[in-house]
């Protein structure tokens, strides 16, 4: 299994804008606490994405990079906010249908390769020297993994991404290795 991760280009707003918007995924993001109408919000986004896919790296303020496994594109990381510490977050989305797992020893293992390389592409690229990442506490996948990078959670806080209702994530900060 081969991960690493590029810019996000013109062609690749399409795979993002189905992840979010295809209705075969609706039940996916529901479960993970999203509401319907915040997905919806999110239709106006599209052109942020296409600044970003036209401005140089050097200029961005937040940043979408695309996941590739064995050279094929199977989901997209979020660094927004770059330079502002207080707000910024790093996202990870794996597209759904694009990987097929026979059991979770699958997506623990994609994980265990795909969040180490997110956080390198975007300290590679960009003058930061830590990350903020937020996961909901009840994503026990995610939280697991990163557990078992070596990372623990440095506080709980209850916060709202996609809904209406606060509930809590755990805060990660990831440093810079030097």
């Amino acid at each position: 299994m081969r991960i690493h991760f590029r810019t996000i280009q013109s062609e690749d707003i399409a795979e993002i804008q189905d992840y979010w918007l295809n209705p075969a995924n609706l039940a996916y993001h529901l479960k993970r606490g999203a509401e319907p109408e915040h997905i919806q919000r999110l239709i106006g986004q599209w052109g942020v994405l296409e600044k970003q896919a036209a401005t140089p790296l050097a200029e961005r303020t937040s940043s979408t990079a695309i996941v590739l496994l064995n050279g094929a594109p199977v989901g997209h990381s979020v660094l927004n906010e770059i330079y502002a510490p207080e707000k910024q977050r790093m996202h990870l989305h794996i597209w759904r249908g694009r990987i097929k797992f026979a059991d979770l020893t699958g997506p623990r293992r994609m994980l265990n390769a795909a969040i180490p390389a997110a956080l390198q592409h975007f300290f590679d690229n960009f003058s930061v020297m830590q990350i903020t990442g937020e996961v909901a506490a009840r994503n026990a996948l995610f939280n697991l993994v990163l557990q078992r990078l070596g990372f623990r959670p440095r506080e709980t806080v209850l916060t709202q991404y996609l809904s209406s209702t606060a509930e809590p994530y755990y805060r990660y900060i990831f440093g810079r290795k030097v």
